[in-house]
């Protein structure tokens, strides 16, 4: 059967009460596990609001459930103004426990809303600070969008100067090379008119064994002598004219001799 709805005054229990519980003077009700450890003995305080409790009938161990005989016998021999003294003294009873379940109630609701502000107080701190650092990172990612451009274009202009620099230099090297190789044609040339051999370099002009010049070899021809040989002299083309006879009257280099080609080497 239904209690009442009364639930345990003791603030870490507030279970719906069936069965027995107990009560106090001062309009309090617990349940029996509470009541038993808390108002067994006589004098003591009240649970729920320290009220002290001294006579035996200022806390009751009470069956919330009576039976008919209890109901029939409770009031029996009283007189009707008695009667409603203790029916007035219940419903009072009932009434501050409704009270107080209620104001309980509205106490646990302001302090759910209380802890639900600042949760939400709380989260709209959490997210105005993810936006605040959102919006920090995205400033970041423009600026490294833009550096990365910059760095972008600034490699593609050096890209372009170096290019440029590149084709010069092939053209200052291809200049050179003609350069050299008119040097080395004009030097032939000057050799073949004094009468000198093209094929031997004077010393002056002799490089190291194995050193380049443009697409020419140096050190292909041996510095040493070469052999003389006694067969007939050789003529070579140039400028003829300009070359001394030998006794036979043909024109040679100027040597009474003729060189033995087989003796270069590369």
């Amino acid at each position: 059967m239904d209690s009442g709805g009364f639930f345990c005054n003791n603030k870490e229990c507030r279970k719906s009460i069936s069965g027995r519980a107990w009560a106090t003077a001062c309009s309090h009700v617990f349940c029996h596990s509470c009541g038993s450890k808390m108002l067994n003995k006589i004098p003591t305080s009240c649970p729920a609001c320290d009220t002290l409790l001294r006579k035996q009938f200022e806390a009751l161990n009470l069956d919330l459930d009576p039976s008919e005989e209890f109901k029939s016998m409770i009031v029996a021999g009283l007189k009707p103004e008695t009667i409603f003294e203790i029916a007035q003294r219940g419903i009072s009873f009932w009434t501050y426990q409704k009270c107080q379940d209620l104001l309980f109630n509205q106490a646990t609701i302001q302090a759910l809303t209380e802890n639900n502000d600042i949760l939400e107080k709380g989260y709209q701190d959490i997210l105005e600070k993810r936006d605040r650092e959102l919006n920090g990172l995205r400033s970041q990612l423009e600026n490294r969008v833009h550096d990365v451009e910059k760095l972008q274009k600034q490699v593609s202009e050096l890209t372009e100067i170096i290019a440029e620099k590149t084709r010069r230099n092939q053209k200052l090297q291809a200049a050179n090379e003609d350069y050299r190789r008119r040097i080395e044609f004009g030097t032939l040339g000057n050799r073949l008119k004094c009468g000198t051999n093209p094929m031997v370099t004077p010393a002056s002009e002799r490089r190291p064994q194995g050193s380049t010049m443009g697409s020419f070899q140096f050190g292909m021809f041996s510095s040493a002598t070469p052999k003389v040989s006694q067969a007939a002299p050789r003529t070579m083309p140039g400028n003829v004219s300009a070359m001394p006879r030998n006794a036979t009257g043909k024109k040679s280099f100027g040597l009474n001799a003729t060189f033995d080609y087989g003796t270069f080497r590369k």
